[in-house]
């Protein structure tokens, strides 16, 4: 597994952007041209790939980061290369590739009546089963409600809050915020 950053006009953005379609709901899409458009030493769009050549492309991160936390804004596998392991070794590459460092990212809640709660849990229980932890934080994005999830047992709410106040800086109309649930 090789994960190796995309430069604006490389040939596998266009296959990001159809990507992103695909995989995520509407209210989540982002144009990657945008992408572009932010601070450059805070972002990585990040491709999976499965050997060195182009053709190997499987996917992509898209991680903001600072000096102690990533954050994974996007992750996303082809779909004809889904359910073959492939995200378990991205993830496992992404670690290694941002050695040390708190990686976190937050997926649909499951604690709320919905339609799809059978995908969400499996989700949840992809990246549980993938050395992510409960973190006891959710945030609201767009009125959608997400559980937050971190690499580290001990949780650098902090470090993440510095990611978040950046975001918010990059998009001031983004609607979100940070809260505890009892469960």
């Amino acid at each position: 597994m090789i994960l190796r950053k995309l430069a604006e006009g490389a040939p596998e953005v266009d296959i990001i952007t159809k990507l992103n379609f695909e995989a995520f709901p509407i209210e989540e899409h982002t144009e990657t041209d945008f992408i572009y458009d932010f601070e450059k030493d805070s972002l990585d769009l990040l491709g999976i790939y499965l050997k060195e050549a182009p053709e190997d492309f499987a996917g992509y991160f898209l991680c903001i980061k600072n000096e102690k936390t990533v954050y994974i804004s996007y992750f996303a596998i082809l779909p004809e290369k889904r359910n073959l392991g492939i995200g378990t070794k991205a993830l496992e590459a992404l670690k290694e590739y941002y050695d040390g460092k708190q990686i976190v990212l937050y997926f649909e809640s499951i604690f709320e009546e919905c339609e799809n709660i059978e995908q969400r849990k499996r989700r949840r229980e992809f990246y549980m089963r993938n050395g992510f932890f409960e973190t006891g934080w959710f945030i609201t994005v767009k009125g959608v409600n997400f559980e937050i999830v971190g690499s580290k047992k001990d949780f650098d709410l902090e470090s993440y809050q510095k990611i978040l106040d950046w975001i918010h800086a990059e998009i001031p109309t983004l609607d979100s915020y940070l809260y505890r649930l009892d469960k």
